[in-house]
């Protein structure tokens, strides 16, 4: 026990007093020139390496190597061509001069499946960047890629990637050091571009020009408002200058009949938009406020998505209340109608076993709302037990100042251990116990009466302000004043 001590007094010393070493080794980019033909045909990369061409590249998309029509490196003077095997490309000798160049056929990445691997969009094409891009296998903290594109007039690229001077549109911009092989969309081609200017954040806004005809103003003015509404969670954007990748569609109920979030190369949203809704459809939307509420979180793993489409379900309505999108009664309303689908869905195994199966309309009511339910009641519970000085926007603000970029995956129970040490409760921990395991919805009815929440036979509800929680329902749903004054700026 003694040396233990002893130990422990040496590392904590260690830890305060002695002061940190700055590296001498700043950091080197790797250079990807990058351009591609008037017709968007061929993709053609020049990749340069601080330390040398390494032994081996590496693609993270298995599409790289049959798109990839051939790679050349000068060995002795000459140029040599040769394919790589499978998404591996080894190197007995290093090239003269540290570079490589390879070819990537555009059509043959458009041809296959859209989902995961491109797109032609009008004049545009869409594409996983893994679907081209080979790296290093390995790469120091100390080491970059920047990649430059060269394109024909008229031509712009969307990227998650951050630009090296913050222009929008930009052509060069630094890979990062994120997770390579998570998924990511990139558009390339006669693009519309815009700034959504939020607090602390800029979104990028960016429109493809098919496979019908939007309206970049109506795209902007639908998605500033779902960026003030997360913006109010924490008082400002959770990520500074995001990816928003908007296709328009010819069609549909809502203002975007499908849409997602991806991590890698950064944070960014993905919305397919209807181009021939009404504006009273963009305004009463709320799956832009839903795609951006993701950004909250750090990536969490499929088979806990019911935190993560949860809490995005939570606060779609719960963040457009606080800026003036939704009246009280009426976010409530939504969140009642939400749970009520949600129990609807309730059969069939626990929460775990369920959101694993992914069976697809049951598993979307059910999980997204088992979600919102276990959002609510863990607000309640920790804005009552420490009698307002932490709530669940607390602990995801905590959580974006520690941990929001760290490239790796959550498991539901890591996110909630993280959100108890930040608070130091155990109310996450008791929750995910009572609730991953059981087969049952969550019992917020049991809480409606406490906030306040009448539900006629109709099931339409009223609020009562007399009920002793009542003003704690009703502080959910404000922004406090510190960042309404943030928001109103960002609005003007």
């Amino acid at each position: 026990m003694a040396v233990a001590n002893a130990r422990s007094l040496l590392l904590a010393f260690a830890a305060c007093c002695i002061p940190a070493v700055a590296s001498s080794n700043p950091t080197a980019f790797h250079v990807y020139e990058v351009s591609v033909d008037a017709a968007l045909t061929q993709l053609s990369v020049r990749a340069c390496f601080a330390d040398g061409l390494p032994d081996q590249l590496r693609a993270d998309h298995t599409i790289a190597a049959r798109a990839t029509t051939e790679m050349r490196l000068k060995l002795n003077g000459r140029p040599v061509s040769f394919a790589p095997r499978g998404n591996v490309a080894n190197f007995r000798r290093p090239s003269d001069d540290g570079c490589i160049e390879w070819d990537t056929d555009l059509d043959e990445i458009a041809g296959l499946d859209r989902m995961t691997s491109g797109y032609r969009a009008g004049e545009s094409l869409l594409l996983d960047p893994r679907s081209w891009l080979w790296r290093p296998w390995r790469m120091s903290a100390n080491r970059d890629i920047e990649i430059r594109f060269t394109l024909p007039p008229g031509v712009s690229v969307s990227v998650p990637w951050q630009a090296v001077d913050g222009a929008h549109p930009a052509s060069r911009f630094r890979f990062g050091q994120g997770p390579f092989d998570w998924p990511a969309l990139m558009a390339i081609g006669r693009l519309q571009h815009d700034r959504i200017d939020v607090p602390g954040a800029t979104l990028r806004l960016s429109m493809v020009d098919g496979p019908a005809k939007g309206n970049l103003d109506t795209a902007a003015r639908w998605l500033k408002p779902a960026g003030l509404a997360v913006a109010s969670l924490d008082g400002r954007f959770p990520r500074r200058t995001p990816q928003v990748l908007v296709v328009p569609l010819d069609g549909g109920r809502d203002a975007a009949p499908w849409a997602q979030v991806n991590r890698g190369g950064g944070a960014a949203a993905h919305f397919f938009m209807n181009s021939r809704a009404d504006w009273s459809v963009f305004a009463d939307d709320w799956i832009a406020a839903h795609e951006l509420a993701h950004m909250s979180l750090p990536f969490v793993r499929r088979s806990d998505a019911w935190l993560s489409e949860g809490f995005a379900s939570y606060y779609q309505n719960i963040l457009r209340a606080r800026i003036g999108l939704l009246g009280e009664r009426q976010a409530w309303q939504k969140l009642h109608d939400g749970f009520r689908r949600g129990e609807k869905n309730t059969a069939g195994g626990t929460l775990r076993e369920v959101t694993r199966s992914r069976q697809q309309r049951a598993w979307m009511m059910r999980i997204y709302w088992t979600g919102a339910a276990i959002a609510l009641l863990a607000d309640v519970e920790l804005r009552e037990r420490t009698n307002g000085e932490w709530s669940l926007d607390k602990v995801i603000a905590g959580l974006q100042e520690c941990c929001l970029d760290e490239p790796r995956a959550w498991t539901a129970r890591e996110l909630f251990a993280e959100f108890d040490r930040l608070s130091n409760t155990d109310v996450f921990a008791t929750l995910h116990e009572q609730t991953v395991h059981s087969r049952h919805f969550p019992a917020v009815r049991d809480l409606y009466e406490r906030l306040g929440i009448r539900v006629d036979d109709q099931d339409r509800i009223t609020l009562d302000d007399s009920a002793g929680l009542a003003r704690l329902r009703q502080q959910i749903v404000t922004a406090p004043e510190t960042k309404e004054a943030a928001l109103s700026a960002a609005s003007e």
